[in-house]
């Protein structure tokens, strides 16, 4: 039997960013993160947070390339309201909302650079 390593306190998600006004418009104004902290200006690096979901931003001098795929995974109460929200402010869907035969309801969203962000809850 292992101890618990209990010395983790937490982790975030680093994207990196080729615009990071846009950025930070698409995360503030359409998912409506919170941003916490900017350094540097113009601004190089930008943290944000929507409860307990943390997105670090980086400014890359070269082109972003994303692999296509889901780079994050939000686990929600109620995905069907969150839909709701994001697409009331303007954010185009990637994949629209629905059961999925892996037990999710799901959909994805496109962030200004490509990566891909899934939003959803498990079902019976």
């Amino acid at each position: 039997m292992t101890t618990p390593n209990t010395s983790y306190s937490h982790a975030a998600t680093v994207f990196p960013v080729s615009d990071m006004e846009k950025s930070i418009v698409f995360y503030r104004d359409q998912l409506q993160f919170e941003v916490l902290f900017t350094w540097m200006e113009p601004i190089d690096y930008a943290v944000l947070k929507k409860d307990g979901i943390g997105i670090h931003l980086t400014l890359q001098d070269t082109p972003v390339v994303t692999s296509g795929r889901t780079a994050l995974h939000v686990f929600v109460h109620d995905v069907d309201a969150v839909y709701a929200n994001v697409t009331q402010h303007g954010t185009i869907i990637h994949t629209p909302i629905g059961n999925r035969e892996y037990g999710m309801r799901d959909f994805d969203l496109k962030d200004p650079d490509g990566h891909i962000i899934s939003f959803g809850m498990g079902i019976k």
